[in-house]
């Protein structure tokens, strides 16, 4: 597909199909389930219903498409360039994964998942239309994210961005939570590539190219690419001689987020957000 990010998105949404504004909500659904029942689904659920159908209010359409060009715009940042007819179920899996490791609320997945899902369908009814072979199914990605969100998330949004994040991880009881912590304050790791590390993907002490001495291990980041976790040589070396120790680097999320948040507590620096 061809265009900026507007011209691609606003082509899905006004070709597609996917925009029934003005049109009967009821009427849609008794069309859908009128059309599921012939498939042999007599009783849909709520969801499967929603997936079926189209967009009907102002509201929605408006939220969703700021959720649709959130996500080009990120895949237009990933690759270079933008086309929507290569979006992968790996690029959906790395944009709500990398909110969840943000800590947004679990209310923020649900709705992004679902813009997603409607935009699933946008693209593969405007592929048939077109007469086109292209077929988008992230179905299994987009529950999966749920699921994560309602194991990893709370219903309220916690802020995980510290006044003085080094005072956290000081705080922090135990040694491996605080090499976690380290990690992701020191290299940017998210938490599932900080959370579990083998001998394997330790890459040693070099120095950078500005001079720097940093240590580092190797991690499957976006879309498969490999590339390096960095670090201070001194946090390297406490990796290191933990998974000489131990065998490798690993901690539960629920442990690990809960030591955080006391961490944060104890340090004055915890505050809720109330998600409206």
């Amino acid at each position: 597909m061809r265009g900026s990010v507007v011209g691609q998105l606003n082509h899905i949404y006004r070709d597609s199909g996917i925009d029934r504004i003005g049109t009967s909500k009821h009427e849609a659904d008794a069309k859908i389930r009128e059309d599921l029942k012939a498939a042999g689904n007599s009783s849909p659920s709520k969801h499967e219903l929603a997936e079926h159908r189209g967009i009907h209010g102002t509201g929605t359409r408006d939220n969703y498409l700021q959720v649709w060009k959130e996500f080009f715009n990120d895949q237009k940042a990933e690759y270079g360039k933008f086309d929507a007819d290569k979006i992968t179920a790996d690029d959906v899996e790395r944009f709500l994964a990398e909110k969840i490791d943000r800590g947004v609320a679990r209310a923020t997945i649900k709705h992004d998942a679902a813009a997603l899902e409607k935009l699933q369908k946008a693209m593969n009814d405007l592929a048939q239309r077109e007469g086109r072979d292209t077929r988008h199914d992230w179905k299994q990605t987009l529950r999966e994210a749920r699921e994560r969100a309602v194991k990893e998330l709370d219903k309220d949004h916690y802020d995980r961005s510290f006044l003085d994040p080094r005072a956290v991880v000081d705080a922090l009881k135990r040694e491996d939570h605080q090499l976690v912590a380290k990690l992701q304050l020191e290299g940017g790791a998210r938490v599932s590539e900080a959370s579990k590390i083998e001998a394997h993907q330790l890459a040693g002490i070099w120095t950078t190219r500005q001079g720097q001495e940093v240590g580092g291990y190797c991690v499957h980041g976006k879309n498969g690419k490999i590339r390096a976790i960095t670090m201070s040589p001194d946090t390297y070396r406490q990796l290191e001689a933990h998974i000489e120790a131990k065998g490798q680097l690993k901690v539960d999320y629920d442990r690990y987020r809960e030591g955080l948040l006391a961490a944060a507590q104890a340090t004055g620096q915890f505050k809720e957000i109330e998600v409206q």
